[in-house]
């Protein structure tokens, strides 16, 4: 159908399943000959270390890299010309339609990141996990991250885990237990992960058709050998999409290496809240006079 898409995805089947378990998965649906390209530009960002790039691996990555990219710094450093291939993939209007029916509202970018791991690396060479289970909150925004499978990536290259319908615990968690859930986020900086929601989550109750879910957050807080059952494996080409309220994290890196490309698409009021780049022009002018008004 085009020189990036392999095919249109079916929205009806992709909303069913981003609002029942959390997550979709679209198999195969880049092309691997445009997967080549974002490789590309992805090793060469790393290379050439642009002043719009944020290197989180830089000093101790052994040739592994986490490249965090907003578009504000890359305007900014007219940089559109080392990004190319992958806002073209960002603002397609296939995957804009996605991720604004998901969010349910026209959706704005905070950031995206190309995420290359290696042995080499003294973390992964630990065998820590990539990303520890947890899930993420935007205060009350939504927010849609979407992943472009730039490898083969299994159990073994540390696929993310995502426990299904974990979104919904943690929404209901945050709409009947607000103050409990904002003292947790005050106190601790980890007040996200799957350790520190456990104790929370024993203390509610919850409708029966959560409560399989339950049972999989506990299994996944005390197996952290077996939690790899939730593990999305995919092939270079395969999109996953998923709700960042959903409990999920990167796998521990056994082989080879896992490559990916992920971005963060939120709501509206994200966008009016966070990122002035991306709103418009009358809302840029208000967004102004209150920065100005909050100096005074």
């Amino acid at each position: 159908m085009s020189t990036i898409f392999n095919y249109e995805v079916d929205m009806a089947t992709a909303m069913s399943q981003l609002d029942e378990f959390g997550y979709y998965v679209c198999r195969n649906l880049i092309d691997l000959g445009y997967i080549s390209k974002l490789i590309n530009e992805s090793h060469s960002l790393y290379e050439c270390d642009p002043p719009f790039v944020k290197n989180k691996r830089a000093g101790d990555s052994g040739g592994s890299y986490r490249l965090n990219i907003t578009n504000a710094k890359v305007k900014q450093c007219l940089g559109y010309d080392k990004t190319k291939c992958i806002n073209e993939l960002i603002n397609h209007p296939m995957i804009r339609k996605i991720v604004n029916t998901a969010l349910q509202s026209e959706s704005g970018v905070s950031n995206y990141i190309f995420d290359y791991s290696t042995l080499k690396s003294s973390r992964e060479g630990s065998g820590a996990e990539l990303f520890p289970l947890h899930y993420d909150w935007r205060d009350y925004s939504s927010c849609v991250k979407v992943y472009f499978y730039l490898n083969d990536i299994t159990v073994d290259q540390g696929a993310m885990r995502y426990v299904p319908g974990s979104h919904r615990v943690v929404k209901t968690l945050w709409a009947e237990k607000p103050d409990e859930m904002q003292n947790l986020q005050k106190k601790l900086a980890s007040f996200n992960s799957l350790e520190n929601l456990v104790p929370v989550i024993k203390e509610h109750t919850f409708s029966r058709e959560n409560r399989e879910t339950i049972s999989n957050l506990e299994f996944a807080s005390l197996n952290s050998e077996l939690n790899c059952n939730y593990a999305i494996s995919g092939r270079a080409g395969d999109v996953l999409l998923f709700d960042e309220n959903g409990v999920h994290g990167g796998g521990v890196l056994s082989k080879g290496f896992s490559h990916i490309c992920r971005v963060h698409y939120v709501d509206r009021g994200y966008v009016n809240k966070r990122l002035p780049d991306q709103q418009s022009r009358l809302r840029r002018s208000i967004f102004w006079a209150s920065t100005q008004i909050s100096k005074r």
